[in-house]
């Protein structure tokens, strides 16, 4: 066990206990969907702040590809600044927008100003989305989801962005009452198990042995706000500048800072595959070092990175978001106590923001 950040540690390493939990109230989560349903929903809005505005990327992409709903991610302070650019500007036959705000505690200042507007607005249904059900938001909301195990001791966000972003998958699941997608999400607790020992092994190696000055994560789809995540876990825990892109706009010029002392994480997907493979090939040959989180990965791809993780499931892109998130947690976390930092007590920051 590390001396600094044992609590988020165990976090990330326990993650499945979450998730599990979450997957055993799937009867209660789904009274509520069935609630919401009732109206006629025109749009979703997934609303969030940091790291829970990262979950409403994924989450707004995945509830759009699984309902076909209208869906979109807004960050806190827009839809307290500029709602009505946001909002759908007409409503006929009694359509209604979802607004599904997301915060780990329920207590953040933008998230509870925000929904504090449409108090009174018969064409807007609160759904909220945390982990602690005895919150300003929850009082504030008309339905909630919550994660009764999502909370995390340590100020930093692992298993809350994870089972959240798996309440989203759930939600789309219950909206279109698929139950093989259902039973799909069921086997994400045990790709984790079955995973998390060697991740968390190969990943400390690595960051033993090597040494990089910049890191850069990429994604497409559903894995572009698993990327933004990653990005920021490596500010707060490691406190090392990184940055995030969709795959192939890294193209678009941020290329030119690619070197020997780069390290360029990489969520490939599955529709995305052939043109990321060709991208991981241009950067290798800049003299970057390539970081590879993918769901089936072939021989010419892993001969590319020093470091792959492979999945190997039969399940969908979508559906592994929260799981492919994993190796990048551990992989700020391991840089982190590299480097002597308390990733409990990381710089400028608190675990909620409830003033502004």
């Amino acid at each position: 066990m590390k001396e600094y950040g044992k609590d988020c540690y165990q976090d990330i390493l326990n993650q499945d206990l979450a998730w599990g939990s979450f997957l055993e109230d799937e009867k209660e989560h789904e009274k509520v969907i069935k609630k919401i349903k009732r109206n006629n929903i025109k749009k979703v809005i997934f609303i969030g702040c940091g790291s829970s505005y990262y979950i409403a990327i994924s989450g707004a992409f995945i509830f759009k590809k699984i309902t076909g709903i209208e869906s979109e991610a807004v960050p806190g302070s827009e839809m307290m600044f500029n709602p009505e650019v946001y909002l759908p500007s007409t409503l006929s036959n009694n359509e209604k927008t979802l607004l599904v705000p997301i915060s780990r505690s329920g207590q953040s200042i933008e998230i509870i100003e925000a929904m504090n507007q449409f108090k009174e607005n018969d064409n807007i249904i609160k759904l909220a989305l945390t982990c602690n059900k005895k919150s300003k938001l929850v009082n504030i909301t008309d339905h909630y989801i919550y994660s009764k195990r999502g909370l995390e001791k340590s100020l930093i966000m692992s298993r809350s962005f994870t089972s959240m972003l798996l309440g989203i998958l759930l939600m789309a699941s219950l909206w279109v009452k698929n139950t093989q997608l259902v039973k799909e999400l069921k086997q994400l607790p045990t790709l984790f198990k079955n995973n998390i020992k060697d991740w968390d092994q190969l990943i400390e190696g690595h960051v033993t042995d090597f040494d990089y000055e910049k890191y850069e994560f990429l994604g497409q789809g559903s894995y572009f706000g698993i990327a933004n995540e990653a990005m920021l876990k490596m500010k707060e825990m490691a406190i090392t500048v990184s940055e995030d892109f969709h795959s192939l706009e890294f193209r678009h010029g941020p290329k030119s800072i690619v070197d020997s002392n780069t390290l360029i994480t990489l969520f490939i997907g599955d529709k995305s595959y052939q043109r990321e493979k060709k991208l991981s090939e241009e950067l290798k040959s800049y003299g970057g070092d390539l970081f590879i989180i993918g769901n089936s990965l072939d021989d010419k791809i892993k001969e590319l990175s020093p470091l792959y993780f492979e999945i190997n499931s039969e399940l969908k892109e979508e559906i592994l978001s929260p799981l492919i998130l994993v190796p990048a947690q551990l992989l700020a976390y391991h840089l982190a106590s590299k480097k002597g930092l308390d990733v409990e007590n990381p710089k400028n920051l608190s675990k909620v923001v409830e003033n502004i």
